[in-house]
């Protein structure tokens, strides 16, 4: 109980049976959920890139461990793409850590989407944000972008 009040703050208590099953659905999952099949053949790498804030400059990701203050906002786009004819892009953003969980926002929706896509840093905690590629009902390409949100 202790490792899980220092991951989720003091207030954190032993969820009962019912709490546990339903926070274990509310995250999607685009082989189970939706049920479209993983069979990756092509790349594809999602790259997060820190909007510029005031004296802030704009950075990418990977170049700061993947940290980022709160109360940013990141782009995140597809680079390096081998995927030819036509596809779908679906997203998936999943946020991690008490503040996220306090105010009922830990997401885990997998959702169609565009070629870009931005998102705000609210939640001071380890999330992540993956991208698919769907061709003809199947997942060819995924990719995963950790974001570490730091307090102030």
């Amino acid at each position: 109980m202790a490792a899980w009040q220092d991951a989720f703050g003091p207030s954190f208590n032993k969820p009962g049976v019912e709490a546990a099953q339903k926070s274990s659905t509310a995250e999607q999952f685009i082989d189970t959920t939706l049920p479209i099949p993983i069979r990756v053949k092509n790349r594809v790498t999602l790259m997060g890139r820190v909007r510029r804030a005031g004296v802030a400059r704009a950075y990418d990701l990977p170049r700061r461990g993947d940290r980022v203050q709160k109360h940013r906002t990141i782009d995140f786009e597809l680079r390096d793409m081998d995927v030819t004819g036509p596809y779908e892009v679906y997203w998936k953003v999943k946020n991690h850590g008490s503040e996220a969980v306090h105010a009922g926002q830990p997401r885990g929706d997998v959702i169609v989407g565009g070629t870009t896509r931005y998102e705000s840093t609210a939640f001071a905690g380890s999330h992540y944000v993956e991208v698919y590629i769907v061709q003809n009902n199947v997942c060819v390409a995924k990719d995963r972008q950790p974001v570490i949100i730091q307090p102030r």
